[in-house]
């Protein structure tokens, strides 16, 4: 059969089978949207619009097709809009499509500047799926999803052979060289061929091209020469910037281009605290948990310097060992709180241990032997009360560093 679009980007494979489904839908048409009511353009997952690319990509959207190049442009328009979308993410599953149009909708993709757009290929992205999924810069795709088809198709169908058996004669009349050229009741002539070999080789170029430029690759002959690859190897050749486990995955990563914008026309408050706790809590929670971990071992480390220009070397030097033991022991600030008031002149702070073992004994023996003097729980706490949390601590490290000492 004939198609009105002539030229098809589409993995050879499945020329086959696109022509027989178009045949069908010819004769079983049904609409898949309810009458009186637009279609879905995209759905809003995370702030981003996925805007899904599944079947035979054709120039319009109609009962021939599954999916139309008029249809992807106005999905991207109203993504564009919404003041929801962070983000674009176009999932293709699709063997390609005719190829009229394509350059220009990939074009109009490429030149998306006000929100980022990826690709995810989902299963199958090849040929002018792939050339709209270049168009982004940003593919990513599960490490079994095929990529690729950098090609260009034209099928030429001859029936005159069945037609003489059936004592049938077509004669064309036209005005000129090439108008009758590819018709299906004539075999191509040579220059015929030749003809239509110029046509399909001029469109490979651009496509090629446009593949180099939208990827930032060189055009290497392990790709340009219509290859359907894996993604692991199509990654290798920067046919695919990154292997993602599944959709919600590449969302993750395009949600991280979202947040990493250092345009100079980003506005200053871009990235605020309260839009990364709304954005990413988890990242923020480790941010702070990572400040405060920082802030906390420099002003130990600024208070003993402090101390060694105001009560000398030896006396930081013994407060150092001191603190070293008590971060070793596990000991928090509540408890080295509680040991001063237990320790009005500890040992480890009266000289510098010569033992590291020693000053932990020391220490846990100081507990030990104040343990009847231990923090009240409350103002009418008496003595026939359990032992406080930090004695209790106390003996069972002091247990433990005596074990230690009599292996030792």
């Amino acid at each position: 059969m004939t198609t009105p679009d002539g030229l098809w980007a589409l993995a050879p494979q499945f020329a086959e089978q696109v022509l027989c489904d178009i045949q069908a839908r010819m004769t079983s048409w049904r609409m898949s949207v309810p009458a009186g009511q637009e279609p879905r353009r995209f759905s809003l997952r995370r702030g981003v619009a996925v805007i899904s690319i599944t079947g035979v990509i054709s120039r319009k959207e109609g009962w021939w097709a599954d999916v139309g190049q008029d249809g992807i442009r106005q999905a991207l328009d109203e993504a564009r809009q919404d003041e929801r979308v962070r983000g674009i993410l176009l999932s293709f599953n699709s063997p390609g499509g005719v190829a009229a149009g394509v350059k220009e909708l990939a074009d109009y993709i490429a030149s998306i500047d006000d929100k980022p757009v990826a690709a995810y290929a989902d299963g199958l992205t090849a040929s002018a799926a792939y050339w709209l999924a270049s168009a982004t810069g940003r593919v990513y795709a599960p490490a079994m999803a095929q990529v690729g088809s950098v090609g260009v198709i034209s099928e030429m169908r001859n029936i005159s052979g069945f037609l003489d058996k059936m004592g049938v004669s077509i004669t064309y009349i036209a005005s000129g060289k090439w108008k009758t050229a590819g018709n299906p009741v004539e075999k191509l002539t040579p220059e015929q061929t030749a003809y239509f070999q110029e046509r399909v080789d001029a469109l490979h170029t651009v496509f090629k091209a446009d593949v180099a430029r939208h990827m930032g690759i060189s055009q290497d002959p392990a790709w340009t020469e219509a290859q359907i690859l894996f993604a692991q190897p199509a990654q290798q050749l920067g046919l695919v910037t990154a292997i993602v486990r599944d959709e919600d995955q590449a969302i993750n990563r395009l949600l991280e281009v979202t947040m990493s914008d250092n345009s100079p026309d980003a506005p200053a408050q871009a990235m605020t605290r309260d839009r990364l706790a709304a954005e990413a809590p988890e990242l923020l929670q480790a941010l702070l948990e990572e400040g405060r971990d920082s802030a906390g071992n420099d002003g130990v480390e600024y208070a003993l310097n402090a101390m060694e220009t105001v009560c000398g070397k030896e006396k930081a030097e013994a407060v150092r060992a001191f603190v070293a033991q008590a971060k070793e022991l596990g000991l928090s600030a509540k408890q080295l709180a509680g040991l001063g008031k237990l320790m009005p002149q500890a040992p480890a702070v009266q000289q510098a241990p010569a033992e590291p073992q020693n000053s932990k004994s020391a220490i846990l023996n100081a507990l030990q032997e104040q343990s009847a003097q231990a923090l009240p729980t409350s103002p009418d706490a008496s003595a026939g009360q359990p032992k406080s949390s930090l004695v209790a601590d106390a003996e069972r490290r002091r247990a433990e560093a005596a074990r230690q000492g009599g292996n030792a």
